[in-house]
């Protein structure tokens, strides 16, 4: 039998922090031509996050230490499975939401931001 190991991570490092004012302005943010980046939901925190991709920062990984370059994040108190975003751009943008609450490090994530925000 082939031993099955979880190795968490130990330590997140966020490089940049970008807050928006609101669901609509964060997805406006990362808005793409090949979509949006995913989005994230725990403890009241909309967010994405942008890893950092390098063989550094793989290296570090592999040691328990997640790079991330940039997280966009907003104050969302309830949780909805799906945003509906439409802008000039953008017409009717349906964008599901993963419920992270409780999981690690999304959860640590949050609460980091939430008190940046305070």
């Amino acid at each position: 039998m082939v031993e099955v190991k979880i190795r968490p991570v130990e330590k997140v490092v966020i490089h940049e922090v970008h807050e928006s004012d609101s669901s609509e302005e964060l997805v406006a943010n990362v808005m793409g031509p090949g979509g949006a980046a995913p989005l994230a939901w725990a403890s009241g925190v909309l967010f994405t996050i942008f890893p950092l991709n390098n063989d550094e920062a793989d290296k570090e990984y592999i040691n328990g230490t997640f790079h991330i370059n940039l997280v966009e994040w907003c104050k969302m108190p309830k949780y909805s499975k799906v945003l509906d975003f439409e802008d000039e751009i953008d017409k009717g943008v349906r964008l599901r939401v993963r419920n992270m609450e409780g999981m690690e490090p999304y959860e640590s994530i949050a609460a980091y931001l939430k008190r940046l925000g305070a």
